[in-house]
């Protein structure tokens, strides 16, 4: 009996029908076929015919077998049907067999090659939450790591509770893009799919809850890796964070500034660690996302303040690295003249405190950072700290209240970089200050002693050095407030700010005051509150 076998391949919508008409006896040419990972995929085997209809038996029965495929698909032995979803990506030649109830076989091969999901997507994730639902403020951070077959791991953050998040992108169309949606609560989804930049996400609140809602954002791919390094963008960038406006040092949020560093690895990695102006240390690190040119972005998104393990307060927002050395560049701030800068927005929160021992801030605050800062090297030798002068008293120290300078003092930088801090004439408001600071990193501290109160006020801050011109540092000082009468609870801890300047042309006797801005007053008269 000279019996014929029909092979149809089905998949994703579109139809591939491989049809062979041939003896048992003939090769039969072997059909070739792609598929993606985890994506499904049917082959569909028909069923056995003869040589002339007129000869064909009804209630033939045939058993199918396939061997040689692909983790994740399998063979229905009764009606030979080959389904699943591949689960890594390669090449495989299945053999599929027919055998009827006289055993007579007919064999067909197939090359069935499974595709990668595409590289253009197999990085890193990352991307913020930030969205105003009806007044709900809907913040948090997302990071994924998507492996080569289209799986993917990470976490999402929303507020202060994390999600885990696992599952795999694929396509449900043939010309759509990779989509997966992960239940993260019974009434709260996050949806996403690939796009140009990375993955738009949907995080949705369904109408179950009491308050629904919708955030539309992006999670960015990684821009750099070893490949492809970040050759402008690498190096130690010395950052501070001012609030906005400065005026009298009081309690309803700090006045000082926050100091960072960043540092900037070549595979485009990145390490954020610095002091806020309450004296929090901080530490992110994550990775530098975008496509433009001249730009690339760091997100930020730090839980602070735990109490019995649960945070109260967040840093977040988007810090830019720009560069002048691509065409069509943003130019550096006037002051800097540099190639190379930062630049950006963070908001800083910190919830009431449910303690009354609370001394920094108890009532809480929200506030907009604006974030500036300049890549760093240490002085080469025979160069001062902030490219200062050479000379007797050629820097300062001031501490402001109200927009301008309190109280300070003047001091020498050494040809060695070290400091040579002369005792505070007995007019001032401070009886000593102290000041180390550690070439290398730009890093500053020191203290001071308040005549009024007896108050130690300590204080940190960092160089901001540009490449040509004066540097300076800014900062912040932590300060008790005086007692108040009849209140036996510590007095509040006030945050205000500080700087350190270098002058034009050595101090007194061949500087002015008005040789940096903001103005200093060498004979203050309002001492700290």
């Amino acid at each position: 009996m000279n019996l014929r076998f029909l092979l149809g391949v089905i998949a994703l919508g579109s139809t591939l029908f491989f049809t062979r008409i041939t003896a048992a006896s003939e090769a039969v040419p072997e059909p070739f076929f792609n598929a993606a990972v985890f994506e499904t995929v049917t082959f569909q085997v028909g069923a056995w015919v003869e040589t002339e209809p007129q000869e064909q038996e009804e209630g033939r029965v045939v058993t199918f077998q396939a061997r040689g495929l692909p983790k994740g698909l399998s063979c229905d032995a009764t009606t030979g049907v080959i389904r699943g979803v591949p689960l890594r990506p390669g090449k495989s030649k299945v053999t599929i067999t027919g055998t009827d109830q006289d055993r007579h076989k007919t064999i067909t091969r197939v090359i069935l090659n499974v595709e990668g999901f595409p590289a253009e997507w197999v990085d890193e994730h990352h991307g913020l939450i930030d969205t105003d639902a009806g007044g709900l403020k809907i913040r948090g951070f997302v990071r994924l790591i998507v492996a080569a077959h289209g799986s993917f791991s990470g976490k999402l953050i929303l507020g202060f509770q994390e999600f885990p998040l696992k599952g795999s992108l694929v396509k449900r169309e043939a010309e759509g893009p990779f989509k997966a949606e992960i239940v993260l609560q019974p009434d709260l989804t996050l949806s996403m799919e690939t796009s140009m930049d990375g993955l738009t996400c949907i995080l949705e609140r369904d109408e179950s809850s009491d308050e629904p809602w919708q955030s539309v954002f992006g999670a960015l791919r990684r821009t750099y890796d070893k490949k492809h390094p970040a050759t402008w963008a690498k190096g130690v960038y010395n950052v501070y964070s001012a609030p906005p406006g400065q005026s009298f040092p009081h309690d309803d949020h700090p006045l000082g500034d926050s100091i960072y560093s960043l540092t900037v690895s070549a595979d485009g990695r990145a390490l954020l660690k610095g002091v806020l102006a309450d004296g929090s240390a901080v530490t992110w690190s994550g990775v530098l996302l975008g496509e433009e040119p001249t730009r690339v972005l760091f997100p930020i998104y730090l839980p602070l303040y735990k109490v019995k393990k649960v945070p109260s307060g967040l840093l977040m927002g988007d810090l830019s690295v720009y560069t002048e050395t691509a065409e069509g560049a943003p130019k550096s701030p006037p002051e800097t003249g540099v190639k190379d800068y930062l630049g950006g927005h963070l908001i800083w929160e910190k919830a009431a405190a449910v303690s009354d021992r609370e001394r920094l801030y108890p009532e809480g605050f929200s506030m907009e950072l604006t974030t500036e800062g300049l890549p760093y090297q240490r002085p080469r030798s025979g160069s001062l700290l902030l490219n200062a002068p050479v000379g007797n008293f050629n820097a300062v120290l001031s501490f402001y209240t109200e927009g301008v300078a309190d109280f300070g003092q003047w001091f020498t930088i050494t040809r060695t970089n070290g400091i040579k801090m002369p005792t505070p004439d007995a007019e001032s408001s401070v009886s000593k200050i102290s000041l180390s600071v550690n070439a290398r990193t730009g890093f500053f501290s020191g203290s001071c002693a308040v005549k009024e109160g007896r108050r130690t006020c300590k204080f940190r801050g960092i160089i901001i050095q540009p490449s040509s011109g004066r540097g300076k540092g800014q900062g912040h000082f932590l300060l008790p407030d005086l007692p108040e009468v009849g209140v036996s609870t510590p007095p509040l801890i006030l945050s205000g700010a500080m700087a350190w300047m270098a002058l034009a042309s050595g101090g007194p006797g061949g500087g002015s005051p008005d040789d940096w801005q903001p103005p200093y007053d060498p004979n203050p008269i309002v001492n700290p509150p």
